[in-house]
């Protein structure tokens, strides 16, 4: 799954690995829920739960705070919708 965020900021999340690139050269912070410290986004980070992980792209002291929460909010969805969907599979019917 691929998400662009109107900042610039893309999220993709493709066998259990969140990556996150900007187009403008920003740096890309992360946290992981519940925990409250931002890190410096370096690598890809390969997690089983998706939708703890929030981020933000900052140039300079301006911070991107409506595509954190834009971004945790889809990855909140697209979980629940995945879950769900599995969960239907394996009993032989996928519900919605």
């Amino acid at each position: 799954l691929l998400y662009q965020i109107g900042s610039g900021l893309c999220i993709s999340r493709h066998h259990g690995m969140l990556t996150a690139s900007v187009d403008d050269g920003s740096d890309i912070y992360y946290k992981r829920e519940p925990m409250e410290v931002e890190m410096l986004y370096t690598a890809p980070i390969e997690t089983t739960a998706p939708a703890e992980y929030s981020f933000v792209a900052r140039r300079g002291r301006a911070a991107s705070a409506e595509a954190a929460v834009a971004v945790v909010v889809l990855f909140a969805l697209s979980y629940r919708v995945l879950r769900k969907l599995v969960k239907g599979v394996s009993k032989g019917k996928a519900n919605f």
